[in-house]
């Protein structure tokens, strides 16, 4: 399966929103499901060195 747009499209997903879009219209879901975040830039993505975010239990990273 690929996993950009199209594909995924043809594979049924819908309802495409940017964060933006998500955030204003409160369509940020609560419920378990399927979601996907796709990153449509022409540069690549960068990261950080260093994951900032919170630490999983029993995860020591």
């Amino acid at each position: 399966m690929k996993f950009d747009r199209a594909s995924l499209e043809a594979d049924g997903f819908t309802g495409w929103l940017t964060f933006a879009e998500a955030r204003a219209s409160g369509a940020i879901p609560t419920t378990g499901g399927v979601y996907v975040v796709t990153y449509s830039a022409r540069a690549p993505a960068a990261f950080l060195p260093q994951n900032l975010g919170a630490r999983s239990i029993g995860n020591p990273f």
